[in-house]
């Protein structure tokens, strides 16, 4: 969800910058496959995320930045949070998680200024009670430059195209729950299906991850896209399910027909059987099914109220608008400074750390201008052994060089 909120910030005028941190989950994985126990395993996934952490607090400070807003799992510490309120940058969260499984929320809630969240308003009440200082529901969205309508090859028809399917990893309630659309025309996409032999025979292309340009032309192809929240601690429908998933809204806006398990925040989104179309278990599921697979026009209308509604309402600039007036109502935004980079400038914005001040004085003279990759390349050419605030900025250029070569600016 980076590069769509990056881009809403930029349309309403903002200078965002976009810290991809994806291009370090190959090290990440590597590091979770490294150690035998969770004794060794914590303490070096540990280190690394302090590293990312303490990387996007130095470059929050090279950039003179008002806000950090953290998306999803982005590496917000609390160590990175702390220093962050010290160099006086505000700092947000959109958290788009389960908060009864990732729960993880109770230890970092207390240090941003605004937490954003999915779920229904007790969990922001549980947010307030862990000492979070100003808490807001901000849903998901969707990105209509991605998720849109496409005209289908007949090669992408085929191998996209079906009366149903489902994208998605492999939760045990998906696992269950699919198991009773076998006789029905079905097509499983995504990955995490291993040990799910009775779906074998419906999982697309040996449960390989798609990306999300395929996911656009699964959306796009599927007669009916099933959308089964993700669970793992219920058999199919989770009657107490208290967020949307993203999925909801991209469908949607690709004008892809879907039928949605039924959620409690639903209703303030879409209009049950106007926009969307949606089941409470297995038997509801097959006769929905059975209904809209007869009757084509009827899915088609629906499907295209449902992309209005979302291009009226839903998309992420919509919700940076909500997040930027939540924002300067509750956090300690500073007054903007110039954004200029010349070495006299940047030493005299890190007056209150003297290492990040004495770094910069080695790269040139007072007057000459500094960039990320021109900095990086100064530290490449030097000899000796890196130090801590030289490999800070080279991680943050490993950062850009990821986001640039997947277009994200």
């Amino acid at each position: 969800m980076g590069p769509p909120v990056a881009r809403a910030l930029r349309e309403l005028g903002h200078h965002a910058e976009l810290l991809d941190s994806s291009v370090f989950r190959a090290g990440w994985d590597l590091l979770d496959t490294i150690a035998s126990g969770e004794e060794d395993r914590a303490p070096l996934l540990g280190e690394l995320t302090n590293v990312l952490g303490r990387a996007v607090v130095a470059n929050a400070r090279a950039t003179n930045a008002q806000l950090v807003l953290f998306l999803a799992q982005a590496p917000g510490t609390v160590e990175a949070l702390r220093a962050l309120r010290r160099h006086g940058i505000a700092t947000a969260i959109w958290f788009v998680e389960d908060g009864e499984l990732a729960d993880y929320w109770r230890r970092i809630a207390p240090e941003y200024d605004v937490f954003f969240h999915i779920q229904t308003a007790e969990f922001g009440r549980r947010l307030r009670e862990a000492g979070a200082r100003h808490v807001h529901y901000l849903p998901v969205a969707a990105d209509p430059e991605v998720h849109r309508p496409v005209q289908l090859s007949d090669e992408q028809r085929a191998r996209y195209g079906s009366d149903n399917s489902h994208m998605g990893a492999g939760y045990r309630n998906r696992r269950r729950f699919f198991l009773n659309l076998l006789d029905c025309q079905f097509k499983l996409w995504g990955s995490d299906w291993d040990g799910a032999p009775g779906l074998r025979g419906v999982l697309q292309e040996n449960g390989r991850r798609v990306d999300t340009g395929e996911t656009v032309l699964i959306y796009n192809a599927s007669r009916i896209n099933l959308n089964l929240h993700s669970s793992s601690y219920t058999d199919g429908v989770n009657p107490h399910g208290d967020f949307v998933n993203p999925r909801t809204f991209e469908i949607a806006a690709c004008g892809g027909f879907q039928l949605v398990d039924r959620r409690s925040l639903l209703p303030d989104l879409f209009t049950e059987g106007e926009e969307v179309a949606v089941f409470d278990d297995v038997a509801s599921c097959r006769a929905q099914i059975d209904h809209f697979l007869a009757h084509p026009d009827q899915a088609r209308r629906i499907a295209e109220a449902g992309r209005e509604r979302v291009l009226a309402q839903h998309t992420y600039r919509h919700r940076m608008e909500e997040a930027l007036h939540v924002i300067r109502e509750h956090a300690p935004l500073r007054p903007p400074r110039a954004n200029g980079n010349t070495v006299r400038e940047l030493v005299a914005a890190s007056e209150t750390d003297p290492e990040l001040a004495r770094f910069f004085s080695t790269l040139g003279g007072p007057g000459d201008v500094l960039n990320l990759e021109g900095v990086a390349e100064t530290i490449r050419h030097r000899e000796g052994e890196l130090s801590e605030m030289e490999a800070l900025f080279l991680l943050m250029n490993e950062f850009r060089q990821a986001a640039s070569e997947k277009g994200l600016g």
